[in-house]
């Protein structure tokens, strides 16, 4: 029996009256995933640092200069987004993110080790992407209609990639945040999925020597299977025409133009990878959920420090 999911552009519904912020949306999986949703009827607000390109952007989409790493600056895309539409965003995609440069570890030398690293990959792949849902989450959730959050993981965010150990561990920590939030997150109104591209077409992929086409030219003629971004925002888009229930939790991977959602896949073989007696201990006391227990009551000497 076939693990993928069937993606159908032509049973995508219409967006109209819908709010949707892109970070990092001017170019790659954000840019492609901004056209999808305009072409769906949704309200477009692109966040980045610099514009997206006119010759291919329609004036309707609102562009917002937006630095993702910065606190204020979230806030003040998703207010113009509000006041622009007349409705908090309902539809948000955090997907700003950098691959890293060098060799941290390897790499280090007898010089550098004196000084502490920037932590660029760090800044943009995971905080960055949490500040956003706690602003996109706390709006919607304040609005009292139901949302869509998505946000960009990375196959590197569920299989270790050599040399990326800082990427491997935001995006590992983008999935994270989804199994953290989606137990209690449909109560107030949200619906938290990730999208998990393996490599794709994107100017993530350049190098001080090629351009991102050329790297993909390569990988091609190496028979890697590569993603055409309009992949990824199908995927998204595939996300949105989900139940509330069902969108909650999807970790979709998207790998050569298909997909499967890794989510339902990790959960339906916990047996192999946990273990069989160690799965029958986790679901043994599945009803009672341990952590939000101390965090409301606290132990005898204050709440803990999770």
């Amino acid at each position: 029996m076939s693990s993928l999911i069937k993606v159908d552009p032509s049973k995508f519904g219409s967006l109209k009256g819908r709010t949707a912020v892109i970070t990092g949306g001017s170019s790659g999986l954000g840019h492609a995933t901004a056209l999808l949703l305009h072409s769906l009827d949704a309200n477009v607000v692109v966040a980045d640092l610099s514009p997206p390109p006119a010759s291919t952007t329609p004036s309707a989409i609102l562009f917002v200069k937006t630095d993702a790493t910065i606190y204020s600056d979230l806030l003040n895309l998703f207010r113009k987004a509000e006041a622009r539409f007349g409705a908090w965003p309902d539809i948000v995609f955090a997907n700003a993110g950098i691959s890293e440069r060098g060799d941290l570890f390897a790499g280090a030398t007898d010089d550098d080790i004196e000084i502490e690293p920037k932590h660029e990959v760090l800044d943009l792949d995971i905080k960055a992407v949490a500040n956003t849902v706690r602003i996109a989450y706390w709006g919607i959730k304040k609005s009292g209609k139901p949302g869509n959050i998505i946000m960009t993981a990375s196959l590197a965010g569920y299989q270790g990639q050599p040399g990326l150990a800082m990427y491997n561990a935001a995006k590992h920590g983008v999935v994270g945040l989804l199994r953290g939030l989606r137990p209690t997150c449909l109560k107030d109104g949200v619906s938290v999925s990730l999208l998990a591209p393996a490599i794709t077409s994107t100017p993530i992929l350049s190098t001080q020597k090629d351009s991102f086409a050329e790297v993909s030219r390569q990988l091609t003629n190496a028979g890697v299977p590569l993603n055409q971004p309009i992949d990824v925002a199908r995927a998204f888009v595939h996300i949105l025409n989900q139940s509330p229930s069902r969108a909650n939790g999807m970790g979709v991977l998207i790998q050569g133009g298909l997909y499967t959602d890794l989510e339902f896949n990790v959960a339906k073989s916990r047996k192999y990878w946990m273990g069989e007696e160690m799965a029958k201990l986790y679901t043994g006391g599945k009803g009672f959920n341990v952590f939000e227990k101390l965090m409301e009551e606290g132990p005898a000497l204050g709440k803990p420090k999770l």
